[in-house]
């Protein structure tokens, strides 16, 4: 007998049910950010994206716990214009994302792909 992890439909539903304004402010932060992008010419958008993809790596996973549990003045803030900015990136990338049961997938018409990768720290 032991515990047993949660499966990411499990994790996404329990980020839905207990952040729902994260949920919101992310269903139209998205997109604003994407069309942004949309808005750059190709070699421009790969280097945001590159850019705003490293950025959120660190970010995140420092202090992505401020989005539940608080932290200080702005703090938060910060951290989800990184997460909103880093689907974003994600989203103009070959089949997209998803986060907390929420999909993005963007093909921009003057798209020749490149694929954003992160190492985060050696570890890839």
């Amino acid at each position: 007998m032991g515990v047993e992890p949660m499966s990411t439909p499990d994790v996404a539903a329990d980020v839905l049910r207990r952040n729902p304004a994260l949920v919101l402010t992310l269903e139209v932060a998205v997109p604003l950010r994407i069309s942004e992008l949309a808005s750059m010419p190709a070699e421009q958008r790969h280097a945001v994206c590159s850019r705003w993809a490293a950025e959120a790596v660190d970010e995140i996973a420092s202090k992505g716990d401020v989005l539940q549990y608080g932290g200080k003045r702005g703090e938060a803030a910060t951290v989800f214009n990184h997460l909103a900015s880093a689907l974003a990136a994600l989203a103009v990338q070959p089949g997209g994302v998803t986060f907390a049961g929420m999909s993005w997938c963007v093909e921009l018409p003057d798209e020749r792909r490149t694929v954003v990768t992160v190492d985060p720290g050696g570890l890839l």
